[in-house]
C-alpha cells in the first residue's frame, strides 16, 4: 500500500471530479469562502480545497489520508490571472496523467501557445537519481518535505514576462 496512495493521488487529481479535470468545486464545510473537492475510495481520501480572493490572489491546501492516517499535506498560494486558468489546468493534468513526480505540481517546463510554465522544486537530500520520489527515503524516515515555486510566463516576441506564480510546500508522512 506504500505506493498505492501516490497512484490514487495522480488518478484523483487528474480525474473528472478534480480541478484539472474541470469538476465543479463544492463549498467546503467549516472553511468560509473556500471551495474544493473531496474524493474517497476504499482506504484513500483526498481533499483539495482553495480560496480565490477578489484581488486575484489564491491559496490552497491538499491533504490525503490512508485509513484515516495523514500521508500528504501540501499548501500553495500566489496569484494567477483568470486568463491562464485553462493553461494551468492543462499543465497539471498532463503531469498527473503521466504520473510523474515533480513536487506535486507541474513539470520543470511546459510550453503551449503563448504561455510557458516553469516549476522549480527545492529538493530534500533523499531523492533518487531519476528525480523520483524515493520509496527508500520514506522507509528510512518518518516524513519528507520540500517546497518550490511555479510560474507562468507570457511570450511577447522574444521576451517572456511573468503573469502569475504559486509558492508551495509539502510534507509526505510515512504511509
Amino acid at each position: 500500500m506504500a505506493k498505492d496512495w501516490l497512484q490514487f493521488f495522480y488518478e484523483t487529481m487528474s480525474g473528472a471530479e478534480s480541478y484539472v479535470g474541470g469538476g465543479k468545486a463544492q463549498p467546503m464545510e467549516n472553511f468560509h469562502g473556500w471551495k474544493g473537492y473531496s474524493i474517497e475510495k476504499g482506504p484513500f481520501r483526498l481533499v483539495d480545497r482553495y480560496i480565490l480572493l477578489p484581488n486575484g490572489f489564491s491559496a490552497g491546501v491538499t491533504t490525503q489520508r490512508v485509513d484515516g492516517r495523514l500521508v500528504l499535506h501540501m499548501q500553495y498560494g500566489g496569484f494567477y490571472p483568470k486568463a491562464v486558468t485553462d493553461f494551468l489546468r492543462s499543465v497539471l493534468k498532463a503531469q498527473y496523467e503521466a504520473k510523474s513526480f515533480n513536487g506535486f505540481r507541474g513539470p520543470q517546463e511546459y510550453e503551449e501557445g503563448e504561455f510557458v510554465y516553469r516549476n522549480q522544486v527545492y529538493k530534500p537530500p533523499l531523492w533518487d537519481d531519476a528525480n523520483n520520489l524515493s520509496v527508500y527515503a520514506l522507509n528510512v524516515n518518518q516524513y519528507m518535505q520540500s517546497a518550490g515555486q511555479e510560474v507562468i510566463l507570457k511570450k511577447t516576441g522574444r521576451s517572456l514576462h511573468p503573469v502569475g506564480w504559486h509558492d508551495y510546500h509539502y510534507i509526505i508522512f510515512k504511509p
